[in-house]
Formats: C-alpha cells, structure tokens, sequence
C-alpha cells in the first residue's frame, strides 16, 4: 500500500468528522483498510457482493477478513465512497494546529506551502462539532 497519510497521522483522524460512509467503513474494517480502500477506489460506487469470494475486485485492496465484514454487514448495498483527499485536508488541518503552538504562522505556511492567512484561518477554525461531519451533515441513517 502506498498511501500518502503516514501511520503517525492515523492517531490524528477523528473518524466523527469523516464522511458517513467513511464513519461506517472504519467500524466494520477499520481505519487502514478504509484509507486504502479510499485510496484505491475513493470517489467511485462499490457494490458489496453477497459472498466474499464474490469480491475479485477487493482481493488486490483489502484482506480476506476485511473483506468478510464488509459482506457480513453490508450484502448486495452499494455504497458511494468518499475521496481520500478529504480525509488528507483534515490530517493536514490538524497538523497545522498543532504545529502552530511551537512556532510561527509564517513557519507553518511555508512547511505546508500556504500562505500565512490561511494558516490563521484554519487554526481559527476547529472543524465541525461532534454533531456534524466535514459536509455539516449528521446521517445517523448510515450508520
């Protein structure tokens, strides 16, 4: 797996900030599988088979008991899968908060190539409460 988010940033994910579909990956397969899965085939519908050995196109993606669950829970669903990019922009933002406490904001813009407002907008902001996901939306329906 390739993946662009370090496994040092995967403590920084607060999986209820994420996408609903997102949310209920992480619980059925956990949050590497759902960052490779995003990774692989985010922005695009999956549509879980009935059987595990139903699943050639997930065998080169997720385990064989990743992709048990999946069938277990979800059988015959099709489900929209989120970009990663979104999950990227909220490590990010939460690296740049952090980072902000020990040093300046013109340090922080030129590490992540912003330019210092944006630094002190998104340390202003604090993202979205528990009650909400990056989208301002809360669907306890797909949970």
């Amino acid at each position: 797996m390739s993946r662009s988010i370090s496994d040092a940033d995967l403590d920084a994910v607060n999986a209820d900030l994420l996408p609903p579909q997102a949310r209920q990956l992480v619980r059925l397969i956990g949050m590497v599988n759902t960052l490779t899965l995003l990774e692989q085939r985010g922005g695009v519908t999956l549509r879980i088979p009935t059987k595990a050995m139903e699943a050639v196109y997930l065998r080169d993606v997720l385990p064989m008991d990743a992709i048990i669950e999946l069938c277990k829970a979800m059988p015959g669903k099709r489900i929209e899968l989120p970009k990663l990019d979104k999950i990227t922009l909220q490590i990010r933002n939460q690296v740049i908060r952090a980072e902000r406490q020990q040093v300046s904001a013109s340090k922080v813009a030129l590490r992540f190539n912003l330019t210092r407002r944006q630094v002190i907008n998104i340390c202003k902001s604090s993202g979205p409460g528990p009650q909400t996901d990056l989208f301002g939306e809360h669907d306890e329906s797909v949970l």
